[in-house]
């Protein structure tokens, strides 16, 4: 085997700097699972935020009937929330709409609302965030 030069020996059984890089390996790697965790976070909160404007529009519907402008009202004190559709249709029993698959014959309220959360990861998922609600009016 070869000699090693005594000043290459101390260089190799120095470690004093060690724990800097494997700081310097993991930092990235940390840095990006905080960054998705306060992402998953915002995104969740709008979410929580647009159930509860479209639960306080369905609950409107449900205790004053179908007027857009109280519901509207009821879901503006709750968000501001600026994409939302309120849709009055009737389904019957002779019809075969889409929009009435699956519901008994009466009169319904369909409650939407979306908003844009933008991801810090740009485009890898969608940023609008909707809920939808429909009514059974009384």
């Amino acid at each position: 085997t070869k000699a090693v030069k005594p000043g290459m020996q101390r260089l190799f059984q120095d470690r004093g700097g060690s724990a800097a890089i494997e700081f310097a390996m993991v930092a990235p790697i940390m840095v990006l699972l905080v960054l998705g965790l306060a992402d998953e976070v915002r995104r969740q909160l709008a979410a929580t935020d647009i159930d509860a404007v479209v639960s306080a529009g369905a609950r409107m519907a449900l205790s004053h009937g179908f007027d857009r402008g109280r519901i509207d009202a009821a879901m503006t004190v709750t968000s501001n929330s600026n994409r939302r559709t309120i849709d009055h249709f009737i389904c019957e029993k002779s019809r075969s709409a889409q929009r009435c698959a699956g519901l008994p014959p009466g009169d319904y309220v369909r409650i939407a609302a979306q908003t844009d959360v933008p991801s810090l990861f740009g485009a890898f998922r969608s940023p609008i965030i909707d809920a939808v609600a429909i009514v059974r009016l009384p």
